[in-house]
């Protein structure tokens, strides 16, 4: 990693540079002033470099998150302490120091920046208004698949309430196989909260989320879907963010933002913004069947009739383990009746 780190330093000597002669010339004097050191260098100096010894050290497992600190707020203020030290270490003492210099161009870069990319977003966000189709294009549109809209608002008001203690989290195959009403038969009141596509990291929000509207959970099942252990839940975070009327909530603001898809952010703030003003309304019909508590019963048309009498009896084909030796002959000429 130190060569890579190396090679594309130098590479960018000359990339920046107005010209190759130039660019040797930078290099040149580079070397010279590191012939210059001092042959006593500093106490300072010394804390410093062992600073960063320690520093690589540290980081050998872990190269891009040298500090395991739980909290992002915590680390991140530490990487730029880091990067002031070093910046006003190397810096010239005798003219104006080049981290002030810096911060204060990059300071005004950023809020103009800031303010071009709210005021475009505002813009667009208005001609999106003018018509369905716009808005469908830009951004995206909503839909009723999974009945997302009546399962988030009936779960507000379930929670709200602490009328269950049992929260099932999961994908698709979660939210139409899993009925809360034999939990409640039993006297252990559930609420499905599954959603398309809902991996891991999306149950993990919706579950902190849960735990504040309802500190009366007292167990959680979670579906165990192999096919979506490795998702980063951009999918159902854009489920959960287009697909009802309260994404202006904290859970899905933070759910929209920790995926790391600036479209998701963008989205989970126009939506969040319009569907406080303007509910969802005019969703398609679905053939499915919602029911209260978060379940989905699926209605499906047969796909045919099957008459038993055009079964024909089959060999009965049986594991050889485990059957004595005396047996396996009957084993093979055993069948099957259809009757």
């Amino acid at each position: 990693m130190g060569w890579t780190f190396t090679a594309v330093t130098i590479a960018w000597v000359f990339f920046r540079a107005d010209s190759i002669a130039i660019a040797l010339e930078y290099l040149t004097h580079s070397l010279q002033s590191m012939a210059e050191l001092p042959s006593r260098p500093s106490l300072s100096l010394m804390f410093f470099i062992t600073g960063l010894i320690s520093l690589d050290y540290c980081s050998r497992n872990a190269p891009r998150t040298p500090f395991q600190m739980p909290s992002r707020w915590l680390r991140w203020p530490l990487y730029f302490g880091i990067a002031f030290v070093v910046m006003q270490r190397f810096s010239n003492s005798s003219q104006l120091p080049l981290f002030p210099i810096l911060m204060r161009q990059f300071g005004i870069n950023f809020a103009l920046f800031t303010i071009f990319a709210i005021g475009g977003l505002i813009c667009i966000g208005l001609i999106a208004q003018l018509h369905p189709r716009l808005e469908n294009g830009i951004f995206a549109k909503a839909g009723s698949y999974g009945h997302t809209h009546l399962r988030i608002s009936d779960f507000i008001e379930t929670a709200e309430s602490n009328s269950f203690e049992i929260l099932h989290l999961g994908s698709s195959t979660c939210y139409r196989g899993i009925n809360p009403a034999p939990f409640a038969n039993l006297g252990h009141p559930s609420f499905n909260l599954c959603s398309s596509s809902q991996s891991f990291f999306n149950s993990r929000y919706l579950l902190e989320w849960g735990q504040k509207l309802n500190p009366k959970i007292r167990a959680v099942t979670v579906d165990v879907y192999p096919a979506i252990w490795h998702s980063n839940g951009t999918e159902s975070s854009r489920d959960l963010i287009v697909n009802q009327d309260h994404t202006r909530r904290i859970a899905f603001q933070k759910m929209a933002w920790a995926t790391g898809d600036p479209f998701n952010a963008v989205l989970a703030a126009y939506f969040g913004i319009k569907r406080a003003f303007i509910p969802l309304t005019g969703l398609p019909k679905q053939q499915d069947e919602y029911n209260k508590g978060g379940f989905t019963f699926s209605n499906r048309k047969p796909i045919g009739e099957l008459n038993c009498d055009t079964l024909h009896s089959t060999p009965f084909r049986n594991s050889r383990v485990g059957i004595p030796i005396h047996q396996k002959k009957r084993a093979k000429r055993t069948e099957f009746n259809s009757s």
